[in-house]
């Protein structure tokens, strides 16, 4: 790793080693992130569905809801807006669903 120093000392030389640490401050916000697989995306921008509670048990209707997303990560991708915390969104099968569509739900 190259390491840039904005202010030097005579005492540093070219070549020379050393032991770096990095820290992070935590993100001012908590994050949603989901699974790169649930984001889709078509002429009307990116979305997820999202599952409300069905009319019986163990069904749930899936809501397109338009997101924006922020930075890939390795979890996934980061949701700036759109979704609220608790929100049950689809993690797989998204572009074989359409708005209004009852599913079948395995909590």
């Amino acid at each position: 790793m190259t390491v840039r120093l904005d202010d030097t000392s005579v005492d540093l030389r070219a070549g020379m080693t050393a032991d770096v640490a990095f820290v992070f401050e935590p993100p001012s916000s908590p994050r949603l992130v989901v699974p790169s697989q649930a984001v889709g995306e078509d002429d009307r921008g990116r979305f997820v569905f999202v599952v409300e509670d069905g009319s019986e048990a163990g069904v749930g209707v899936v809501r397109r809801t338009a997101v924006t997303v922020g930075t890939l990560t390795g979890a996934g991708f980061e949701i700036a807006s759109g979704l609220s915390d608790g929100d049950e969104v689809v993690t797989a099968g998204v572009s074989f669903l359409e708005d209004g569509q009852r599913v079948k739900v395995d909590r």
